[in-house]
């Protein structure tokens, strides 16, 4: 596994101790996605010499929640309005079915799996890189414009507590980035960074 270089950032002039790396110069130090889960919510694996990163078992478990409830309400509660006719509480329920039915499906799929192929030399959302797609670096790319990773917290308040939520994120040399990973255990998404840095070969930033 690839070790992490821990770089030390000064937060009032961008100044990056530990590295004279140019790319890290100019890369955002700022989380990428605002917001996270305080819980694992995503797995990496290899398999078949691709990685694979995709919903945790946990997060599985939980978006589901939502949706056997709904699936009982509204199929339960449809037949009814066609069998005896309209009624304000029937629909009610019937669009809380649905709506438990519609939260469920875009939890689910608001992280598509990420394939990282060093057969292809692609990495991509979804099922399959489309090579007529080029241009939105944060859904599909050549590995060879990867030039590091990266590894940012952040502090989130919710519901009267705080929580941290680490990204892992690509780094190109442009200093764009693209993010990879986003939950709540710190350990995990090391593990996963180191993972990935060494199937890449490529190096691993930590900002502290």
């Amino acid at each position: 596994m690839r070790a992490i270089k821990d770089i030390r950032i000064n937060k009032f002039e961008l100044k990056l101790a530990d590295t004279d790396d140019p790319v890290a110069e100019k890369t955002s130090w700022d989380p990428l996605k605002s917001g996270g889960s305080n819980f694992k919510t995503q797995d990496m694996v290899e398999t078949q010499g691709r990685i694979v990163i995709k919903h945790s078992v946990t997060a599985i478990i939980l978006y589901s929640m939502f949706l056997l409830p709904g699936l009982g309400i509204f199929f339960i509660v449809s037949p009814t309005l066609f069998l005896e006719g309209e009624s304000g509480g029937g629909i009610a329920m019937a669009i809380l079915g649905a709506l438990f039915i519609g939260v469920s499906l875009l939890m689910l799929s608001s992280k598509k799996h990420m394939t990282f192929d060093k057969t292809l030399g692609t990495y991509f959302c979804g099922k399959n890189y489309d090579g007529s797609q080029r241009g939105d670096a944060s859904r599909q790319g050549r590995l060879s414009d990867i030039y590091a990773l990266q590894i940012i917290s952040e502090s989130i308040r919710s519901n009267n507590r705080s929580y941290r939520s680490y990204e892992l994120n690509l780094v190109f040399r442009n200093g764009e980035r693209a993010n990879v990973m986003d939950h709540g255990s710190e350990l995990e998404i090391e593990a996963s960074a180191k993972q990935l840095a060494a199937y890449l070969d490529r190096p691993l930033w930590k900002a502290t």
